[in-house]
Parts: C-alpha cells; sequence; structure tokens
C-alpha cells in the first residue's frame, strides 16, 4: 500500500500548548485544525479516488485509505513571526489534526498509530506581505498563514 500525502492549509495555533490554561480558547483552536485538516483529507481522498466515486457512497460507508496500523510524518511551515514549539508540544499541539484525518477517513483509528515524526521549517509564501492595514501611523504588514504536510506511511 502506498503513502498518503494530505495538505493542510493550517499551523497549530499557540492556544493548543499543552502548556496554556484557557480552555476555552484551546477547545476552539483545536476545532479549528481539525476541521482544516478534515478538509485537507477529503481533498486527499478525491485526489485518490475521484469526486465521483465518493458522491456516491455515504460516508460513514467509505473505507479508510490508510486501514491498519500507520505512521506519521509531519512537516510543518510556519508562518512569519511564529516561534516554533519544541518536540514535546509540537507533538501534543498536533492531536487536532490527527483526529481530522481520522474524520476523512484517511486513517482508520488514531489508536493505530506506531509513530510521529515532524519537522519544522519557515514558509516562503508567508515571508511575503499579503495586506498592509492601518494608516501611517499605526501601520502593519499581514502575513499569510502557515500550512503542514502529512505522510501516512503503512506499517506491515
Amino acid at each position: 500500500m502506498a503513502p498518503v500525502t494530505v495538505l493542510i492549509e493550517a499551523t497549530p495555533r499557540i492556544e493548543t500548548s499543552p502548556n496554556r490554561k484557557e480552555r476555552w480558547s484551546k477547545a476552539a483552536a483545536v476545532k479549528a485544525l481539525r476541521q482544516a485538516a478534515y478538509l485537507g483529507g477529503i481533498a486527499a481522498r478525491r485526489e485518490r479516488f475521484g469526486s465521483a466515486a465518493l458522491k456516491e457512497q455515504r460516508e460513514s460507508d467509505q473505507e479508510p485509505l490508510i486501514p491498519g496500523a500507520f505512521t506519521l510524518h509531519f512537516t510543518v511551515y510556519w508562518e512569519r513571526n511564529r516561534k516554533p514549539p519544541d518536540h514535546d508540544n509540537m507533538t501534543a499541539m498536533l492531536k487536532g489534526a490527527i483526529d481530522g484525518l481520522a474524520d476523512a477517513k484517511v486513517i482508520g483509528n488514531d489508536r493505530l498509530c506506531r509513530g510521529i515524526t515532524h519537522e519544522q521549517l519557515r514558509d516562503v509564501r508567508g515571508m511575503e506581505p499579503t495586506k498592509t492595514v492601518g494608516g501611517n501611523a499605526n501601520r502593519r504588514m499581514i502575513y499569510g498563514p502557515g500550512r503542514m504536510e502529512v505522510t501516512v506511511y503503512p506499517v506491515s
């Protein structure tokens, strides 16, 4: 079985860190990451099977792309002005993305995960400002969001 690569157009927000204590903002941040991973997973399924084949099946009847044990490799491209977290926090911050992949039926069950690796890079797309906000005195630049690529490797 071939590995599956999913593009997620978001990065984990700082509120998803286990060191943060704000409960409600953390829940909203995890939900947003889970939704972004779900949308990326659906796009990966469409790329693999085509959208017509997905419409014929109900979502509950679809088989996962990787039904058995798997390992995950995340490549996180951080946007400008974001300090990357350390290894332990990064692994915990990715839980919402893993749940989103399970919701999109990319993976069968997140309990079958046998390992997670990740690398953190700067997103070259986010280095140029997308727009400028404010007048002359309060001028600030708005930069584009980061992104993640997840590769799911089946374990035999």
